[in-house]
């Protein structure tokens, strides 16, 4: 039951779990168990990578170039809006790297 992995990745991606995080990168990206959403994805990805994900990175670059510079942007500013709403799980590096 994909629609219920993804309940459980997001769970547990919400507590720092890079494996959760890059799984759910992942079903986002292809749209199983959901809805697609390339900008979540990303999101997601970018986190499993800062947390040090081995393969987070290589997925990466692909999505930037299928979603656009915009998008990518939107997707760093989407994990920001988690972090305000208190969503402090996520990795605090995160935001440092979205100063650029």
């Amino acid at each position: 039951d994909y629609k219920k992995a993804t309940e459980w990745y997001e769970k547990a991606a919400y507590q720092n779990y890079a494996p959760a995080q890059y799984n759910l990168g992942i079903m986002l990206r292809e749209g199983t168990g959901g809805t697609q959403d390339l900008v979540q994805a990303y999101a997601w990805l970018y986190n499993a990578d800062r947390l040090g994900h081995p393969n987070a990175y290589s997925q990466l670059e692909p999505l930037v170039i299928e979603i656009m510079p915009d998008k990518s942007l939107q997707a760093r500013e989407w994990v920001r809006e988690q972090i305000k709403q208190g969503h402090k799980d996520l990795p605090k590096t995160q935001s440092q790297g979205f100063n650029n």
